[in-house]
């Protein structure tokens, strides 16, 4: 962790995301969270010169006045937050060796780890998701960081409604909800009959081996958040669903959370527009076809833009991998 210089030369009070914001000699600027002086957010140079003036501006951004003249020196946004492997997966040699960082927000405690490449990032998710129910936290492989901009969104409100979501999750009835879902599908899609009867009459194939995850091809670096909470709740806290034909989060956990006891899944990964998830098992047909058509009903492009057919998904299912997908 870079360590502040005794000397304080300039205290700003706090910024638009809450942080108190600091100058220290030698143009150091540092982002505290408000209350918690002792976490060092940040530590981007400034370059000093005499006659600046450091201040909060209008909009809540870190501005100087050079003389009578205000601009914004050129902060990270994306803050270089100060990372470490965590001590509670200090025995496992694959965590161990991967650096990670606290984020900075209300609700459960989450960890992000540095960037990583797709493979990599696989090998950590795995080697927390072993360790998951002991450790108390799920993990996850995300496309993208979280940002300042995101940090800023991230407010008691915002929590509040994550909490009410992990409770309605809970009383969700999946059964009603995918035949809502059917419902609604049925008055869009004309071949939805004929998509049910291919399937049922379908004969499928034998398990494959497992295929790779579409984020191994899609992404040249992405990182493993840690969020301390039981993997039926994941979704809920970090606020996936809701946008592009997407279900909202609660529906996402609930029914995710009767797959994992039916089929056998487990979330990997999380994309803007999609999830990620594994087979524990190989399933025979009978359930290949049962999960094939409640990832329909769940997310339908999968098919209308993706495989063309329900047949085609069953056959999919043999090689481990289930994916969602919202357009």
């Amino acid at each position: 962790m870079n360590r502040p210089p005794k000397r304080k030369l300039v205290q700003l009070g706090l910024d638009r995301w809450r942080h108190k914001i600091v100058v220290y000699e030698r143009g150091h600027v540092y982002w505290y969270p408000a209350g918690r002086e002792r976490e060092v957010i940040a530590s981007p140079k400034i370059m000093r010169e005499p006659g600046l003036t450091y201040f909060i501006d209008a909009d809540g951004d870190l501005a100087v006045d050079a003389r009578g003249t205000s601009w914004s020196p050129p902060l990270v946004v994306d803050r270089q937050i100060a990372a470490a492997p965590l001590p509670v997966f200090t025995s496992d040699p694959t965590l161990a060796t991967t650096r990670f960082h606290k984020l900075p927000l209300p609700g459960p405690p989450m960890f992000e780890s540095e960037l990583l490449e797709p493979a990599r990032a696989l090998e950590v998710w795995q080697a927390a998701s072993r360790r998951k129910h002991a450790t108390g936290f799920t993990p996850l492989v995300r496309s993208q960081r979280f940002t300042a901009a995101m940090d800023s969104e991230w407010d008691a409100a915002l929590v509040a409604r994550n909490r009410k979501d992990v409770v309605k999750s809970t009383k969700l009835s999946v059964p009603k909800l995918l035949e809502t879902r059917r419902r609604e599908l049925a008055k869009n899609r004309d071949d939805l009959a004929a998509q049910v009867e291919g399937l049922a009459r379908a004969t499928l194939g034998a398990a494959r081996a497992p295929a790779s995850f579409y984020f191994e091809d899609d992404y040249q670096y992405v990182v493993v958040t840690l969020v301390g909470c039981p993997p039926s709740e994941i979704l809920c806290w970090l606020g996936f669903g809701g946008g592009n034909d997407c279900p909202p989060a609660a529906q996402l956990a609930a029914v995710l959370g009767s797959w994992a006891q039916r089929f056998g899944t487990e979330l990997v990964a999380e994309g803007a527009d999609r999830l990620e998830l594994r087979l524990e098992f190989p399933l025979e047909p009978r359930l290949r076809k049962e999960l094939a058509w409640e990832q329909y009903l769940m997310a339908d492009d999968v098919v209308h833009q993706g495989t063309t057919t329900l047949t085609a998904l069953a056959d999919e299912l043999a090689a481990g991998r289930v994916f969602l997908w919202w357009d």
